[in-house]
């Protein structure tokens, strides 16, 4: 019975060293935090991309709108009848 046990034991504690050296990283935890700030940086500068193009296209939208308010109104059934 002790046989066993022992036996038990050692599988039990191989199977915990595996994990702690599959689960060990070679970087630290700095590296991550500037892995995590190059891409805050990427993703601001996406950001400020997008608010850019979102602008020019208010910009378009607002000249359509004027250039249809300077438009005359006619109304195009009245003049096929």
């Amino acid at each position: 019975m002790r046989r066993r046990v022992a036996g038990m034991k050692q599988i039990l504690l191989m199977i915990a060293l595996v994990a702690l050296v599959g689960c060990a990283s070679t970087s630290t935890p700095w590296d991550n935090v500037k892995h995590v700030r190059d891409n805050v940086k990427h993703v601001r500068d996406k950001v400020e991309h997008v608010r850019d193009k979102a602008k020019q296209v208010q910009d378009k939208a607002k000249q359509i709108y004027k250039l249809q308010k300077a438009l005359p109104k006619c109304d195009i059934r009245s003049d096929f009848d």
